[in-house]
């Protein structure tokens, strides 16, 4: 909650129900906008409860708006509510303009500003329009696919006095039911896999829904088909013999480029044309809550089969329907399995020895390297009990970590709206206390995402969280695009690149300790591992937060 002038009804009404010893649900002040939905998003991806976030008018809807953003680009279901100026202008009614920002702040059309990322938004028209309005908000968030929703409200109608009871109404939302594809779809799908030599499965947000990893591992595994993913959630072990690498990255590249058939799982963008394509004779098919990516109005990849499904649902139809072809199939289809699963495995070992060797190549690296750091907290983190949420951008993590638990890691939201990780780990952290929740930010994404309202959320809720800077000084996702559009430029020649630079670098660690928390500055490599166990001790047994700000490299 972050209030503003239309608030004086809700605050009103939660003292009175206070008074009156009635249940209320639990109210958390966030001083800034879009970290109270980075909190809602993270709360929600640890829960799988989906939270309101409630702001001021227009200024705060747009505060919120890009983390709101951030949530629809991950079909993230979270329920903005925001006030709206009052609409008469004389007395006469509680709630009536009384301030010169009723007049200003007001818009033709308020819900315009979130439209195109919301699957609903609605301005209340009457105080008995709320029962009906909410349980309809979060039946329409929670079908599938998931998103958020926006219901503003007039200061009229919040300070409405409610003339009758409600005792009738009965909260009770029943979102539609997840589906799965028809028959014949599914022997299609099975059919085109099994009858492939090359297969691959790529997927990007299947882990959204935890019950569709161990589905996808099954199906991997009784075709030997390597997969390739996405972080936006955990979707398959990154331990796995059949894993192929993180998508856009040279391993992945690899894969696409030698797949006769590829499975496309939730995923909103299975590769780069630029960098690679796939066969012209490979068959492509789509699995996926919108499997025709209906948010992205220009998405021109080639799909062969579309299919609309649930993919917890749909992956074990769809096993069985393979597990059937195999048996078929006989001995001589059981040789073709076993061997693409040893071409996977070693495929998957050579490139886990090279990105381990990576890490370990820079280990005494002065300026540190950010591949040695991710590498340090692999090695620290106690996996059956952590949660990540990683904002590193250009650092990488995930590539340096052995990942298995579903619901563990979480990267950034495809939209990239910067300043999403520190929030939602506190939001993790506030829906399970039992788990330690990592935040991993470079230097420019925590700057983004309003650190103090973080810090003193965390503080002021008991919710602490170790939060770990990449501080290397730049933006270094705008220093990139440079040197691939212009690689002999004069940016290059002169390593002169505008706008890129964030020095001098703050010192983050007065942030966090202006709201209790233990902070360390880090610049030698060898100090990391000590750095990180008193980071975590901090919140494990001090019950405080923790900051380290790592000195990296400047790229």
């Amino acid at each position: 909650m972050n209030t503003g002038t239309d608030y004086a009804p809700v605050i009103e009404a939660i003292a009175k129900m206070r008074k009156r010893n009635l249940p209320l649900p639990k109210t958390i002040v966030v001083p800034h906008e879009a970290a109270a939905l980075a909190m809602a998003h993270g709360f929600y991806l640890e829960s799988g409860a989906p939270q309101i976030a409630m702001v001021h008018t227009i200024p705060g809807t747009m505060n919120a708006s890009g983390a709101l953003f951030n949530a629809a680009s991950v079909m993230v279901p979270v329920i903005l509510i925001a006030g709206r100026s009052p609409i008469r202008e004389e007395g006469g009614v509680l709630g009536s303009k009384s301030r010169p920002i009723h007049w200003i702040q007001e818009l033709r059309d308020q819900g315009a500003i979130v439209r195109q990322f919301t699957k609903l938004d609605w301005e209340n028209r009457s105080c008995e329009q709320i029962p009906l309005v909410l349980e309809r908000a979060y039946e329409i968030a929670i079908s599938e696919p998931r998103g958020p929703v926006y219901l503003s409200y007039p200061r009229e109608i919040w300070s409405e006095t409610v003339e009758k009871k409600f005792d009738h109404i009965k909260i009770d939302p029943r979102p539609s039911t997840a589906v799965e594809p028809g028959e014949e779809t599914i022997e299609e799908i099975a059919s085109v896999l099994a009858g492939a030599h090359n297969p691959l499965i790529i997927t990007e947000y299947a882990g959204r829904d935890r019950a569709a990893v161990p589905a996808l591992v099954e199906l991997s595994e009784a075709l030997s088909i390597p997969v390739v993913q996405g972080f936006f959630y955990l979707n398959f072990p990154t331990t796995h013999p059949l894993y192929a690498g993180r998508i856009h990255s040279k391993y992945a590249a690899n894969q696409v480029r030698e797949a006769d058939a590829i499975f496309l799982i939730d995923v909103g963008l299975p590769w780069i044309p630029k960098f690679v394509r796939p066969r012209d004779d490979a068959r492509i098919i789509q699995l996926g809550a919108d499997p025709m990516v209906g948010n992205t109005p220009i998405w021109g990849f080639r799909v062969d089969l579309a299919a609309q499904g649930n993919s917890s649902l749909t992956l074990p139809l769809v096993t069985q329907a393979v597990k059937r072809v195999v048996a078929e199939g006989g001995s001589l289809m059981n040789s073709v399995i076993q061997d693409r699963y040893e071409r996977a495995r070693e495929a998957h070992d050579k490139m886990v020895e090279e990105l381990r060797g990576e890490a370990l190549s820079c280990k005494s690296s002065k300026p540190i390297d950010p591949r040695w750091l991710s590498h340090c907290i692999g090695k620290a983190m106690t996996v059956e009990n952590c949660v990540v949420f990683c904002e590193t951008v250009t650092s990488p993590f995930v590539e340096h970590v052995e990942l298995s638990i579903p619901g563990s890691v979480f990267e950034s939201p495809s939209f990239g709206h910067l300043g999403w990780a520190l929030g939602a780990a506190v939001g993790a952290r506030l829906a399970n206390p039992s788990r330690v929740a990592f935040a991993l930010c470079g230097d420019g994404a925590y700057i983004f995402s309003e650190p103090i309202a973080c810090h003193y959320v965390s503080a002021a809720n008991d919710a602490p969280i170790v939060a770990i800077i990449y501080n290397n000084q730049s933006w270094n996702a705008s220093k990139n695009p440079v040197k691939e559009l212009y690689p002999d430029g004069a940016a290059v020649e002169m390593n002169d690149f505008t706008g890129t630079q964030l020095l001098p670098s703050p010192d983050f660690g007065l942030v966090a300790r202006s709201c209790g928390a233990h902070a360390e500055t880090v610049e030698d490599p060898g100090e990391i591992p000590g750095a990180l166990d008193r980071a975590i001790q901090s919140v494990t047994k001090k019950k405080t937060q923790s900051l380290l700000n790592v000195i990296l490299k400047v790229p």
